[in-house]
């Protein structure tokens, strides 16, 4: 049973699969999932109608997910694939009508084809993905809440959106659309609000399709930056049960991430800098989900003019005066979280606040990267997972040369791992982790380690 809660209208799309099955996309409905590092994810997408322009877009919240097409391997992989797109970061593909057609792929004579996609975790990853075929205004894009999407658009063409907010919260105060190049490209954003029938479904959509003649609100700033749209309550067209039409527009074209809101809260694409502004003692917020759990996490909020600061809370919309870290320098604000930190979690939200000491404008960049060598606490188990012939390592310092030290690994299930281990004098030697991985025990070499369980 699906329950409904809070809002007249619930919206959902519901899929049952199997484990190590293949998920059936639908035409420009976003899917999210996750896949583990050198893994895969298999999809597949039926393409009913000829002589469109089939798009692929892939957007990780973290990690870096690559993506393989074929039209006759049911998993396609790195060694089996038509077409990939294996950027970092976020990826788009288009794959056009006449490079289908030549592939043997025409709706017209076999009502459809069957596209089948491969998703590959390059790294542990989280994503959405988005096909679809360029139909215009007719077939938009269906737009979450909360959840960037990445997208493309040729220069002098719309691609279109469709946002559905539908909240009876009476703290919603603002309704927030943001784009980001990706690329030296200039997207410009173009938005009308439309109604909904009692149901909840839009009504006379044709009315509302926005463009550069016709709309309501706009915002079209210049070159590579970041163009924003906020409609707040008390301002026309303001509403909780309504559908937004967006329309980026390619003053020139290129790649960008696209991304809306009514909650208040923007979501951060780790490795991907995003611009905002914020006005003076006021605050703009943004989350990130971490999900290493050895980590550096850097988030990193550089000025365009004014001055704003930085706050970050694990467990609530942080401020002033209540937060778990923060940096209000004068000027650029760079904040780095250890895994070490009591605070820091992972398998977690992150919450990132904004504050405008100024009335200010700024990008706001968030990075995790993971430790090769993880410092232990004495005294401090460590749960930890490793897969099949994969290392870990981990370094602590000893107090005394003089004192007896154990080091016990302490199997948790029916798998099976060995320790290795080799001693450095600390007054020459800082650390594995400091730049020497030459040193660090190797099991297929006696000559690296010292001391091991393996018999």
């Amino acid at each position: 049973g699906v329950l409904g809660q809070r809002v007249p209208v619930t919206r959902y799309s519901l899929s049952l699969t199997y484990k190590d099955s293949t998920k059936l996309v639908s035409n420009g409905v976003p899917i999210h999932g996750r896949v583990g590092q050198n893994r895969n994810e298999f999809y597949k997408y039926m393409l009913s109608q000829a002589d469109l322009d089939l798009i692929i877009s892939l957007t990780p919240s973290f990690g870096d997910p690559d993506v393989y097409i074929s039209l006759t391997q049911p998993f396609p992989n790195k060694k089996n694939f038509t077409w990939s797109q294996t950027a970092f970061g976020p990826d788009t593909l288009t794959i056009q009508s006449i490079d289908i057609l030549q592939h043997g792929c025409n709706p017209k004579l076999s009502g459809f084809c069957t596209f089948y996609l491969g998703v590959y975790g390059f790294l542990n990853s989280s994503f959405s993905m988005v096909v679809h075929t360029n139909e215009g205004f007719t077939s938009p894009l269906t737009l979450l809440e909360q959840h960037p999407q990445s997208g493309s658009v040729s220069t002098g063409e719309y691609t279109y959106y469709r946002y559905i907010i539908s909240s009876t919260n009476r703290l919603t105060t603002s309704i927030k659309l943001t784009i980001t190049p990706l690329d030296d490209g200039d997207q410009d954003l173009y938005i009308m609000f439309g109604q909904l029938n009692a149901a909840g479904n839009p009504v006379n959509a044709s009315h509302y399709e926005p463009g550069r003649s016709h709309y309501d609100y706009k915002s079209t700033n210049w070159a590579s930056s970041t163009d924003q749209i906020e409609v707040s309550n008390g301002m026309a067209h303001f509403c909780r049960q309504c559908v937004l039409y967006v329309a980026v527009y390619g003053y020139k074209g290129g790649h960008y991430i696209l991304q809306a809101s009514s909650q208040g809260v923007l979501s951060l694409v780790q490795n991907q800098a995003i611009g905002g502004r914020v006005d003076l003692k006021t605050y703009v917020y943004y989350s990130f989900f971490n999900a290493v759990q050895f980590a550096q996490i850097s988030i990193s909020l550089t000025m365009v003019s004014g001055d704003a600061d930085l706050y970050v809370s694990t467990t609530q919309l942080p401020t002033e005066e209540s937060y778990v870290w923060r940096s209000s320098n004068f000027g650029n604000d760079v904040k780095v979280i250890l895994y070490d930190d009591p605070q820091y979690c992972w398998n977690c939200e992150y919450f990132v606040g904004v504050y405008g000491y100024k009335n200010s404008t700024f990008t706001l960049l968030v990075s995790t990267t993971s430790s090769s060598v993880v410092k232990l606490k004495p005294n401090s188990p460590q749960l930890i997972a490793v897969s099949a012939l994969q290392i870990k390592y981990f370094t602590a310092l000893l107090a005394s040369s003089a004192a007896d030290t154990t080091v016990t690994i302490t199997e948790m299930n029916s798998g099976s791992a060995d320790l290795f281990v080799q001693l450095f004098n600390a007054s020459s030697f800082t650390s594995a982790a400091g730049g020497d991985q030459f040193v660090l025990p190797d099991p297929s070499d006696p000559s690296t380690y010292r001391y091991t369980t393996r018999h």
